[in-house]
């Protein structure tokens, strides 16, 4: 087993001195044919008759190989999908994004964070020149961005499709001891850019759709905003938010300092949305019931 990783890890290195990437079909066929390959050579293995006319050395050898050919096809096929994030993010100008709202979007007094999941991209020209937008270039991953504007009639709603004029930058996080790992944070939900909404010339940041009603994170905003819009106590929606709907972010420290000295953090963190859920299921089965 180490030697096949360190097979893979040769592999992945392999790919990373390349001077420039293959076709994404090209990588694909060669990690294709690698992966057949392995797994034809595993069932030879379990045939006697034919490890006594071959040289054990010899199979372990092609499969070595086999495992870095295939390592090398992965992180190329990875670095495709990097290369164009990359050249959004090192370009420093204003580009165009499409993309769906994730939740959950965080209205201040002048002010509106959120993240979308991007479809596609395309550079804009200059303000100053004539030149018409690049074509769009389909890509994925997450960006995080901030809108900062004095009238936000329309605030972007989870699950919304919308096209953004923004500025990008590459996401970074604290490396001081102890703080919380917000590189760690970006990685796992792929996000790859972080930035603002940005006006330019006269094409404004507008809805394409306002979102399938039928999808879930959509039917989750609306209840969270007809729950905060509602007259129950003040300070008991940040809770009631999160157990409804499975909205955590309007917790404070020192809401998440209790839970975790009453023992209930996991209740909050891993089933606060089916807690909910499965409360009023019950209570529908028993007021059925009584009545």
């Amino acid at each position: 087993m180490s030697a096949n990783l360190l097979a893979w890890l040769i592999g992945i290195a392999w790919q990373l001195h390349q001077s420039s990437l293959w076709a994404p079909l090209s990588y694909a066929c060669v990690g294709l044919c690698a992966l057949l390959c392995l797994l034809q050579l595993s069932r030879v293995k379990k045939s006697v008759s034919v490890l006594k006319n071959q040289s054990v050395f010899a199979r372990r050898l092609t499969g070595w190989a086999l495992w870095g050919t295939i390592g090398f096809a992965l992180t190329g096929m990875h670095a495709l999908y990097v290369d164009g994030t990359q050249e959004v993010l090192l370009g420093k100008q204003d580009v165009q994004i499409r993309g769906i709202v994730q939740p959950w979007p965080k209205q201040g007094e002048e002010s509106v964070r959120f993240s979308v999941a991007v479809e596609a991209w395309r550079t804009l020209p200059d303000p100053n020149g004539a030149e018409q937008p690049d074509a769009w270039t389909p890509t994925r991953g997450v960006v995080k961005l901030s809108w900062y504007a004095t009238d936000l009639s329309e605030i972007p709603v989870a699950g919304s499709r919308w096209q953004l004029n923004v500025r990008l930058r590459a996401p970074r996080g604290m490396a001081n001891p102890g703080t919380f790992d917000a590189d760690l944070r970006d990685w796992r939900m792929r996000a790859w850019g972080v930035g603002y909404v940005r006006q330019w010339r006269d094409v404004q940041s507008h809805a394409l759709d306002s979102g399938d009603r039928r999808r879930w994170d959509t039917w989750r905003q609306t209840w969270r905003q007809k729950l905060w819009n509602s007259h129950a106590p003040q300070d008991g929606k940040p809770w009631l938010s999160a157990l409804w709907v499975g909205d955590q972010t309007a917790l404070s420290t020192e809401d998440w300092q209790v839970l975790r000295q009453t023992g209930t953090a996991h209740l909050m963190s891993v089933s606060g949305l089916h807690l909910m859920v499965w409360a009023s299921i019950a209570a529908a089965m028993v007021g059925g019931s009584g009545g």
